[in-house]
């Protein structure tokens, strides 16, 4: 008998998305009765999705050059997360799914560089 042959095979985890939900506090001053909504715990941002999402979707668009549509593909089929890839028209107001920065521009159809007003 010869030596026995080795055959390894890789294969990634299943990924799954990891959801984290804040709900925030709506409270109401007695003085003057404004409204005034309790703000995010400290280190977590406004964004709907988090550095790691992040960074996929800027190295997707900015690296590998693919189209807002062909980004949205990508993520809903390799994380089963969907992000709206469509543009907001600019009368619109801002959707709370769509993040600030960079992400926040991709994920409107802004044009790189224009910002957005909140």
């Amino acid at each position: 008998m010869g030596d026995p042959v080795i055959q390894q095979k890789w294969e990634l985890p299943p990924i799954r998305p990891l959801i984290c939900e804040y709900r925030l506090l709506r409270l109401r001053y007695p003085g003057c009765g404004k409204l005034v909504l309790v703000g995010l715990p400290a280190g977590v941002s406004g964004s709907a999705f988090g550095p790691k999402l992040e960074a996929h979707i800027a190295t997707l668009a900015g690296v590998f050059r693919l189209s807002r549509r062909q980004v949205a593909e990508v993520v809903r089929e390799m994380f089963q997360i969907e992000i709206l890839h469509g543009r907001c028209g600019r009368h619109d107001h801002a959707d709370e799914r769509h993040p600030r920065g960079p992400v926040g521009a991709f994920a409107r159809g802004d044009p790189p560089g224009r910002s957005h007003p909140r």
